[in-house]
């Protein structure tokens, strides 16, 4: 038996054609970038013909021989950096720098996918490795047929039917959200209509490189395009992905399937930017009948504008099925983005990071209790705080890391002429910040001069130290120098996914050319089994959870249940699946209380907290420990501040000596440009613990106007509409700094 290289399904050897799909046997691809039909990766898997080729990638059907299932390969393969000559396996990389910087993102992307317990109607991802010269994933294989060929084929469907068979979509994409994942957009391409009439996301994974081009069709057709959002078409190395640009997609999609014809992108795109006019028309005018609330729903989440835009999944889906009155987003007045719009990534990850997600909130205000203030010498058994680990060795801070209760990931070295060498000089997570117990923090070790040692031009010299490079790195660097290379893959607990965990001969050791080296290359930590944790206490939940390694992460919520009070209702990953160590499960826990925001606190005094705190309804708790401070300014607080809270809960703080500073910097200070053209007011905002009161102010309207603000660094880039002179001023309360523009 053999298998078919289009569909894989197994025929007769004998047999020159597929009975299947009518594939003729030693077909290959047309285009030179593919890989000849079976090829074997990983020791393990069949690729077959290509599913789709873009600029950056060649997707494969291909076979998994362990498992005996279809899959899906992404190959990256990015034709401005690299390309492969005909009947080569290896791809040739000719612009080093760019190929795996974007490659790492990639990686990066795909890991964390990897990671979660995706919803069923996602396709998993199931491995990323290096071979090649290049990376490779692999996931899920989806049947089924494009919802753009479904269309073709059945036509319109009415706003209920697109509402009934998106909805389940919705709430699957709002669940990635919530991990923080955002997909940064996708088409009727992406998703699948199965045998039962649902939709399955098929192909999401390219979308985090979509706008890194120099032209809009290098990746997606004009077609295509019309279901991306503004801000991810346009040309810029740092990807607008939030969740707004999901919102998009999903609306453009449903307005397609009602049969609602939508305008062309960049005629759309051109025409909001000259006139804030929106080419895209209401649903009804089409003869539609639809429920206005749905309408408005459907409206306010497929904006040009992102400041006019529906925010988040969640919002929009409470929008389109909820039973309240949806108005449309009115656009009278200036057009001026909506700073909490930027943080809404930001929000997620810090709630992530203080071991809380979502919740549900009552609208009820509560009592204000008297201001209390308690000292704890103890966390409780679930939180710890983050140690300082600048200029430690790797050891020293893994042993320090595990002493307070959290993981390494050691994220690899770099040149750092700044620093140490051979010591920490990064860690992702700040020192001093209370997160939950098992929570990974991630660090980087600098080296001096280069990052791996040039040996001496005689035929035998010392091996260097090779561990925490990536796979490619170190493959790469023996090869040149005349080693050969044997890679092994074992899983890690503290060396990141894809970099050298250990190699043999040891550093330091005699080699000469032709010798082998075998690289040991880290699959990531180890894996916890998730136990059943459905109406159980949610003290005994998170124990549960911590003593596993894994770390609990609560969310309150109120449901019709008979579970008593705090008892766990449901839990994110399923009993029994295995999970990387470090990662998240999510609880919701019954809850009849009211819930509350946790107001900043960072840089009050322990008064100021105090007060701010029992206004809300809360009591302060100071974290005290060993030799830890009773007086000063808050330097951090637990849970993040956004995140709810029960009424009456203690919300426990650290507190330094010196109150933090607040810093805004912005450049330039001066800024002289033509009709049409762009530039960049960069702002830099240093111990400011609520970036939503950065504002900014233009002297006159109509000049120059915004454009795009990096979600990271509130980075402005205006364009200049007409000659004249204004004046941008970025402020946080009493403090000031202003750009004087001269547009001629």
């Amino acid at each position: 038996m053999k298998f078919c290289m289009s569909c894989m399904a197994q025929y007769e050897d004998g047999a020159k054609r597929c009975p299947e799909c009518g594939f003729e046997e030693g077909t290959q691809p047309i285009n030179a970038r593919c890989i000849e039909p079976g090829v074997i990766l990983s020791d393990r898997y069949i690729v077959g013909m290509p599913l789709s080729i873009d600029s950056w990638f060649v997707r494969y059907i291909g076979w998994d021989a362990l498992l005996n299932r279809k899959v899906t390969v992404y190959e990256y393969s990015p034709t401005r950096f690299a390309a492969r000559n005909i009947g080569d396996e290896a791809i040739t990389v000719l612009k080093k720098n760019e190929f795996y910087k974007y490659m790492e993102r990639f990686v990066k992307k795909a890991q964390k996918l990897a990671q979660l317990h995706l919803p069923d109607n996602v396709a998993d991802v199931y491995e990323i490795f290096e071979k090649n010269n290049t990376t490779y994933a692999v996931t899920q294989y989806g049947e089924g047929m494009p919802l753009s060929g479904y269309i073709e084929k059945n036509g319109a469907v009415s706003p209920q039917v697109a509402e009934k068979m998106f909805l389940p979509m919705l709430r699957s994409i709002d669940r990635l959200h919530e991990s923080g994942f955002v997909i940064g957009g996708f088409t009727p391409e992406d998703l699948l209509v199965t045998e039962d009439g649902s939709l399955f996301l098929n192909s999401y994974l390219e979308n985090s490189l979509l706008n890194i081009t120099e032209d809009r069709t290098d990746i997606t057709g004009k077609d295509s395009q019309r279901y991306y959002s503004y801000e991810r078409l346009r040309t810029t190395d740092s990807p607008s992905l939030m969740p707004a640009c999901d919102v998009y997609s999903a609306a453009l999609i449903m307005h397609r399937m009602m049969g609602v014809p939508l305008p062309e992108a960049e005629a759309r795109d051109k025409l909001f930017e000259k006139s804030r006019k929106d080419s895209l028309r209401l649903v009804s005018s089409y003869h539609i009948r639809i429920d206005q609330n749905k309408e408005a729903a459907l409206r306010n989440a497929s904006y040009v504008d992102t400041a006019f835009r529906t925010p988040d999944m969640d919002s929009f889906i409470k929008e389109l099925s909820g039973d309240k009155r949806v108005a449309i987003i009115s656009k009278k007045g200036p057009v001026l983005p909506l700073w909490i719009k930027i943080l809404i990534p930001t929000v997620c990850a810090a709630l992530i990071a203080g071991g809380a997600v979502l919740f549900i909130m009552k609208n009820n205000t509560p009592p204000q209790p008297e201001r209390v203030i308690v000292t704890r010498e103890e966390l409780s058994a679930d939180l710890t705080v983050v140690p300082d680990l600048t200029e430690l060795t790797a050891e020293e801070a893994a042993d320090l890391l595990a002493r307070s209760g959290l993981l390494t990931e050691l994220l690899g070295k770099e040149v750092n002429v700044s620093a140490q060498p051979d010591r920490v000089f990064f860690q992702s997570i700040a020192a001093g910040t209370i997160v939950g117990r098992n929570t990974a923090v991630g660090i980087k070790i600098s080296v001096r001069g280069e990052l791996i040692a040039e040996p001496p031009s005689e035929e035998g010299f010392d091996l260097p130290d090779l561990r925490l490079l990536t796979q490619h790195e170190a493959e790469t660097w023996l090869i040149s120098h005349g080693l050969a290379a044997e890679i092994r893959q074992e899983k890690d607990e503290q060396v990141a996914s894809g970099l050298v965990a250990a190699q043999q001969p040891a550093a330091g050791s005699r080699v000469d050319p032709g010798d082998t080296v075998t690289l040991t290359v880290s699959l990531g930590r180890p894996a916890s089994v998730v136990p059943e944790l459905v109406g159980v206490s949610s003290e005994e939940a998170v124990k549960a959870l911590t003593d596993a390694g894994i770390v609990p992460m609560l969310v309150y919520g109120s449901q019709d249940s008979k579970e008593a009070e705090g008892k766990v209702l449901s839990q994110s990953v399923d009993p029994m699946t295995e999970l990387q160590k470090g990662s998240a499960v999510i609880l919701t826990v019954n809850s009849s209380s009211e819930l509350i925001k946790v107001p900043p606190l960072v840089g009050l005094s322990k008064e100021e907290a105090a007060d701010q705190l029992a206004a809300a309804g809360f009591v302060l708790s100071i974290y005290s420990g060993d030799g830890s401070l009773t007086e000063g300014y808050v330097s951090a607080q637990y849970p993040a501040a956004g995140s709810p809270a029960k009424s009456g809960a203690e919300i426990t703080v650290v507190l330094a000596e010196q109150q933090p500073v607040s810093e805004l910097m912005i450049s330039p200070q001066e800024q002289k440009l033509s009709t049409g053209e762009e530039f960049v007011l960069n702002v830099s905002c240093a111990n400011i613990p609520d970036l939503v009161s950065v504002n900014y102010e233009l002297s006159e309207e109509g000049i120059i106007e915004p454009v795009y603000i990096d979600k990271q660094t509130l980075s402005m880039t205006f364009k200049a509409l007409k000659p004249g002179e204004v004046t941008v001023t970025i402020s946080y309360g009493d403090i000031q700094r202003r750009c004087r523009v001269e547009v001629n």
